[in-house]
């Protein structure tokens, strides 16, 4: 039974059953962070109570702060940044915050539902439900790493989302708007994603040979990273 601190923080290291080719263990060293020495202690003699039953303990008891990092790391590479930004986003400031300490293995949906309530007294139905498809991801990548046998997010229902009214802008109004950005560095840029419908990053990757000259055809080939978007 080791433990030890780095900062503020308290890590336990103990034997999983991770068998190793020389025929020894594998030694984990686990964070907690949010823990007092008392909670840390609590967690270790948990772990290998139910090691000594037989029951798995490798990586499967990780901390929701250790694997949801784990999993951002490995998504980065995947997605496009903008993607990657509001995964981080939901991870940091939320998800962590609210499940960071705790395991991996044990994360139930009662914790998850309970989050989503807690969330949803100060943000927006549609903020929670982005928060909960970022969740809903993670765990699913959690199975396919043999971490779980379930998601449990998949068992939450997110808060509804009502649908906003589109409001299209008029012809007089689109004018008027063009009439505004004359002669500036906006008005070809406004003027493309008003007569195409392209979006911002798709308009701003333009280059000459995407544009067709015969057949007066704009070719959609790239898109810009933009924030917020």
């Amino acid at each position: 039974m080791l433990s030890s601190k780095r900062g503020k923080v308290w890590y336990i290291a103990y034997q999983t059953d991770i068998k190793l080719p020389t025929g020894k263990y594998k030694q984990k060293w686990q964070s907690c962070p949010g823990m007092t020495f008392k909670e840390a202690q609590a967690l270790l003699r948990d772990i290998e109570n139910r090691r000594d039953r037989g029951e798995p303990v490798g990586m499967a008891d990780q901390l929701m702060t250790d694997y949801l990092r784990d999993w951002l790391t490995s998504v980065k590479m995947t997605v496009a940044p903008t993607t990657y930004r509001e995964y981080q986003n939901a991870v940091e400031r939320h998800l962590i915050h609210g499940l960071g300490t705790h395991i991996l293995a044990k994360l139930t949906p009662a914790t998850i539902q309970k989050l989503y309530v807690k969330l949803a007294e100060s943000l927006a139905p549609k903020t929670v439900k982005n928060i909960h498809c970022v969740l809903h991801r993670a765990l699913e990548q959690a199975m396919r790493w043999k971490l779980r046998v379930n998601n449990p997010a998949a068992l939450v229902d997110p808060p509804k989302t009502e649908r906003s009214e589109i409001r299209i802008a008029e012809p007089q109004q689109l004018r008027m708007i063009l009439r505004a950005l004359h002669g500036r560095e906006w008005y070809l840029p406004t003027l493309i994603a008003l007569a195409t419908g392209m979006r911002r990053g798709e308009v701003l990757a333009l280059q000459w040979r995407d544009f067709d000259e015969d057949g007066m055809v704009l070719i959609v080939r790239r898109a810009l990273a933009c924030p917020g978007q």
